[in-house]
């Protein structure tokens, strides 16, 4: 019988909801009593009613998780044991999967996901580790609540969650079992054979590939040792992306680096997505960690509202690159006014609510 989960605990976490459950255990929507205001997310797993294999994956999991200190990567702000309960406490991501958020999203605010989703698989390889289950449930985009900081409302933060599978490189040796979810992972792995981070790029590459096309490069099929072998042994067809007018240059270039079948024909840093970018699309993406406050293409995913008038209306706490940014982004999917409609009026109550003095 399934033990019901205590209102609090620790006497300091008020419990409010269930977020999710699954076969890593269970995932609560928390209050700090110290920090009233500010939503958490509590994962935990009981001693006795979860197997081994998925306790020892927790406790793994707040290892790694005590040692990862990056921006776009899950933090770690509590844990223990209450009787038979593990637990821990980490911010909440108010938002949704990677592959959920990004539809509808002009790719110039896309790239600025991407940039933070390289920065924190960079930092997470640069200290030794192999996530092995990226994929878009266990990417967010959203606003994160930090406790003892304002929240922004104008801020989307991509963040990677769920080491629970996560190793050390020195021991994913080819007799290490397959993990993750299959449609994500690298054939080398598949294969029995023995991998390094570069597993994790391909499984990035097919993040992107799905957030391109709304599916996975490979399909299933009926016969589960078909898709097996094609999961396997199968190249990635890159001609959708490549025949098509609305996928930039730049993602065609980086999956083709992310998702060659052979190791060692792959990318093997997370930031040669960037530098692709860089390359190809003329933009100018640091290869490590830059500020939100210095990152205005984060800032305006959706810039301008209107008004019943249909009027432009800036958000009020925008700077004027974001500005800038949004309005383009706008033009680029052909949402700005028509032609001749740039009258001066427009502009008129555009600048007349930016944060600037005009």
């Amino acid at each position: 019988m399934k033990q019901p989960m205590p209102k609090a605990l620790n006497e300091r976490y008020q419990i409010d909801r269930l977020l999710g459950e699954g076969g890593g255990g269970q995932c609560h929507l928390v209050f700090d009593r110290h920090d009233p205001k500010t939503p958490l997310v509590m994962k935990s797993v009981r001693l006795h009613s979860q197997d081994s294999h998925t306790v020892a994956a927790f406790r793994q999991e707040c290892q790694v998780l005590r040692n990862l200190k990056h921006p776009n990567l899950a933090r770690l702000l509590d844990y223990g044991q209450v009787e038979d309960l593990f637990f821990y406490i980490s911010e909440f991501v108010e938002g949704d999967s990677f592959k959920e958020a990004v539809v509808g999203m002009d790719w110039n605010a896309i790239f600025a996901l991407i940039a933070q989703g390289v920065w924190g698989l960079q930092s997470l390889h640069d200290q030794g580790l192999i996530h092995r289950d990226l994929k878009p449930d266990n990417i967010l985009v959203g606003k994160v609540h930090i406790p003892g900081e304002p929240d922004r409302q104008d801020r989307l933060v991509l963040k990677i969650i769920d080491f629970g599978l996560a190793m050390a490189q020195e021991q994913a040796v080819a007799t290490s079992a397959p993990s993750g979810t299959l449609a994500y992972t690298a054939p080398e792995i598949l294969a029995g054979k023995k991998y390094d981070q570069r597993a994790d790029l391909y499984s990035w590459g097919v993040v992107l590939y799905e957030a391109a096309l709304r599916h996975t490069p490979f399909q299933k099929t009926k016969r589960f040792a078909a898709y097996l072998e094609k999961l396997t042994h199968g190249q990635v067809d890159l001609s959708p992306l490549q025949n098509s007018d609305e996928i930039p240059e730049g993602i065609v270039a980086a999956l083709q680096g992310l998702l060659a079948k052979k190791p060692s024909e792959r990318f093997s840093r997370a930031t040669q997505v960037l530098e692709t970018l860089n390359r190809v699309e003329g933009e100018a993406y640091a290869l490590s960690f830059v500020p939100l406050d210095q990152f205005p293409q984060l800032i305006s995913l959706a810039p301008i509202k209107q008004n019943k008038s249909g009027k432009g209306q800036m958000l009020k706490d925008l700077t004027p690159d974001a500005i800038l940014e949004g309005l383009l982004s706008r033009i680029r999917r052909g949402q700005g006014p028509e032609p001749g409609r740039w009258s001066e009026n427009y502009w008129s109550a555009m600048l007349q609510s930016a944060p600037w003095p005009v």
